[in-house]
């Protein structure tokens, strides 16, 4: 399912060259929402943080889960058995600072947070991320990076060598 091009904004157009009538979503509306909903997304994405406000405009009471740098990746930093056990028990039990630490935790250790934050600081401080994932490269096994940020990461350590 994908939404519907016609129900979002003209800045969010990411989904729209898989959509046809029988892929059918919209929005979320109030009737899609039932108990506590919890909103997990980045702050400083424009297109998540609009549809979180979507949200909450319908939900006030929705529990709010900042996770900055994340993009629009906030369910691969979340991804797994163990931890999304972790999180519903805290939902469940209604340990919401529980739960917004976890999730720290687990974005902090995720090697798609460092790539965010070097993909935001590499149009204004070009030399400054080359310097530093030219140090990480350095550490090697040493860090939790997986082959996929080293994918991203190699070709700009070439371009700033030559």
């Amino acid at each position: 399912m994908t939404i519907d091009p016609a129900t979002c904004p003209a800045f969010d157009r990411r989904f729209s060259r898989y959509w046809n009538e029988g892929s059918g979503g919209e929005l979320v509306t109030a009737d899609d929402l039932a108990g506590r909903a919890y909103v997990f997304y980045d702050p400083f994405h424009p297109i998540d943080s609009w549809h979180a406000a979507q949200i909450f405009a319908l939900d006030p009471d929705a529990v709010e889960v900042k996770m900055p740098f994340t993009g629009h990746h906030t369910t691969s930093v979340l991804a797994g058995t163990g931890r999304v056990k972790r999180l519903l028990d805290c939902a469940l039990s209604g340990r919401d600072a529980v739960l917004r630490a976890e999730v720290a935790v687990m974005r902090r250790g995720h090697d798609l947070r460092a790539r965010v934050l070097l993909e935001a600081a590499l149009a204004r401080h070009p030399h400054l991320c080359h310097r530093v994932l030219k140090g990480l490269k350095a550490k090697g096994d040493a860090l939790p990076f997986n082959e996929r940020f080293w994918t991203w990461a190699n070709p700009l350590l070439e371009a700033a060598s030559s």
